[in-house]
């Protein structure tokens, strides 16, 4: 087979790795980007990767540069995503929902409002995802059932890519490709399950690396909150980890959640974080205000009404002016759960002092972030996973302000850092905690980047990956 890309192979390889992976560059998904990353250390540590990704043809968007970023020895192979029964199925269904949406208007005319679910739906519900105490299945409530089918459509189109790549890897090794270990990386996480023969079939032990939970999932959008997600994907994830030499998770708390959920197999566990990567910032410019920025998207849980509330006591107590202090928020941050951004921060008394700013591209972002002196990373209901924004932000010298309870994984990750993780609840710490930079930032201090320590990097992660796929899983006593 031929793959994609390849860069130069390495001198004197100490062997060569299947690396299994729906996102991978030249993909822009930040997904791809955790093992485009750690296959640098792969080869500075003399293994050779061969990577089975998403075929480009199927990408939307693509960043070739991404590519070029990878070290000697890895060679990538497209698997293409293949027709299968659920696009079948889709099609007509898709047609059939639009039509009725289409009668729906002409009977109710253009002054309707939203349509029921006719599920008893709370408001979270409808605007984007459930909470999994909240799923659950009634055969007389219809939205119940599609989306049963919509769990059905989605589980078995990422399986099929899935078993298309076990096929590919099955190819590669009939043409004479051997692999001291299989890794394969979700989610998507069929690719574990899928895999998992395969590598028995290598004699070569199985890495499972989950960036996020698969049936630990603490929130579902909301088109596939069924209880057959659960069932379906905890059938294939018990085989997977039952195949399994190593367990890798990307947080502390989800490490624990998968050692009570599944004790037993594998015998070997880890906790493996994304980390910051170096990369060149953008000198700051003049700072005379205190500038509070937020880069990413404003999701369901992502409530900005805490952070504007104590910036509010901030402002009262020393009569700022928005000259004095500004709240930005750039990227997909219009609204919050039907209202917008500005209209929230009018509601909490901060309305001049906050703007909205369009997506940008990436020097766009990185220019945006290096003029804050506090960076935001706004509550999340999810405290096995950790935002990415949160390693990003290391790379500034600005204060890291991350609103989320004491024992999220976030909070875990920043113990004994100069990071502020606070309760969103608690707004007068929070405002506490403004004042206090604020004093400092007035005295022409600003903080010294978290990238300073080499625990939290992606670099310094993967090192430990590859210390214990050496030592624990392939049994080698020394590196090259």
């Amino acid at each position: 087979m031929t793959p994609y890309f390849a860069t130069a192979p390495l001198p004197v390889p100490r062997g060569r790795m299947l690396l299994v992976t729906y996102h991978f560059p030249p993909g822009i998904a930040v997904g791809g980007l955790r093992w485009q990353k750690m296959a640098r250390v792969a080869s500075e540590r003399g293994w050779e990767l061969d990577v089975l990704a998403l075929d480009p043809a199927a990408l939307d968007r693509q960043d070739p540069s991404r590519l070029h970023d990878l070290p000697p020895g890895v060679r990538v192979f497209g698997v293409p995503v293949p027709r299968s029964l659920a696009d079948v199925v889709e099609a007509p269904l898709a047609r059939a929902h639009a039509l009725a949406r289409r009668l729906r208007s002409r009977r109710e005319g253009p002054m309707a409002g939203p349509a029921s679910t006719g599920t008893g739906a709370t408001a979270r519900e409808e605007e984007g995802s459930v909470a999994v105490a909240d799923i659950h299945f009634n055969p007389l409530v219809p939205r119940h059932w599609s989306r049963a089918l919509n769990t059905w459509i989605w589980l078995h189109r990422d399986d099929a890519w899935a078993r298309r790549a076990a096929r590919v890897a099955e190819a590669l090794y009939r043409d004479g490709a051997r692999y001291a270990a299989v890794i394969t990386s979700g989610p998507p996480h069929q690719v574990h399950a899928a895999l998992s023969p395969v590598a028995r079939r290598f004699r070569a032990p199985h890495i499972v690396d989950m960036r996020d939970p698969w049936t630990l999932q603490q929130r579902l959008v909301e088109g596939v909150a069924s209880p057959l997600y659960f069932w379906l994907s905890g059938r294939a994830e018990r085989r997977a980890l039952a195949g399994s030499e190593l367990l890798v998770c990307n947080t502390i708390p989800f490490l624990e959640a998968m050692r009570m959920a599944f004790p037993g197999r594998p015998a070997h566990r880890m906790t493996v974080m994304n980390g910051w990567d170096p990369e060149a910032i953008p000198p700051r410019g003049p700072w005379s205000r205190f500038g509070i920025a937020y880069a990413g998207s404003i999701y369901l849980d992502r409530n900005p009404r805490p952070l504007f509330e104590a910036a509010r006591r901030v402002i009262e107590r020393h009569g700022l002016t928005p000259d004095d202090l500004g709240i930005e928020f750039m990227g997909s941050v219009h609204a919050y759960r039907g209202r917008t951004i500005e209209a929230i921060a009018a509601e909490s008394g901060v309305g001049p002092f906050v703007r909205t700013l369009p997506t940008g591209g990436r020097r766009e972002v990185l220019q945006f972030l290096s003029t804050a002196s506090v960076l935001v990373s706004l509550p999340q209901d999810s405290d096995l996973a950790i935002p990415s924004k949160v390693f990003e932000y290391m790379l500034f010298p600005a204060w890291l302000l991350v609103l989320a309870g004491p024992g999220s994984a976030t909070a875990q990750a920043l113990a004994d850092t100069s990071a502020a993780v606070i309760d969103p609840n608690d707004v007068e710490s929070l405002a506490n905690r403004l004042e206090l930079w604020y004093g400092e930032f007035r005295k022409g201090k600003l903080p010294v980047p978290l990238s300073t320590d080499d625990r939290l990097s992606r670099r310094g992660q993967a090192e430990l990956l590859f210390d214990t796929i050496e030592r624990d899983v392939l049994h080698l006593k020394e590196r090259l």
